[in-house]
């Protein structure tokens, strides 16, 4: 089996491109963020079905959730997302019984590692 001397292929064809153009977008306002609904190249894609002129479908992949964040809503929105996880996750950890611990738990590793890992498309 060969191997192909440069990774640049994959990465693309990944959710890696999805991730660079996060990251572009992200720097080009870091404290606020770009707003919902920002797409990479800043045209809105074609197919997407309207209801009363609000979009009810999801043509593209925003790819992974802490770009995503960062993308939308900026390092404030990410910092009040964060606090938000975190006084969920206390709450329940100090005051709930061990079984809805458990679950909370569950629901974490089961669905947070789906949206940080980077898979092929």
């Amino acid at each position: 089996m060969t191997r192909p001397a440069n990774c640049a292929p994959a990465f693309a064809a990944s959710r890696g491109g999805l991730v660079y153009s996060q990251v572009h977008n992200f720097m080009t306002s870091p404290w606020i963020g770009r707003g919902f609904g920002v797409y990479a190249d800043g045209v809105f894609p074609s197919g997407v079905k309207l209801f009363a002129g609000i979009p009810v479908s999801a043509p593209v992949e925003k790819g992974v959730l802490p770009t995503a964040v960062l993308e939308e809503t900026g390092v404030l929105g990410f910092a009040c997302l964060a606090y938000l996880i975190y006084a969920l996750v206390r709450g329940v950890w100090h005051r709930a019984p061990h079984a809805v611990v458990a679950m909370l738990i569950a629901c974490l590793f089961r669905f947070i590692p789906e949206c940080l890992l980077v898979q092929a498309v």
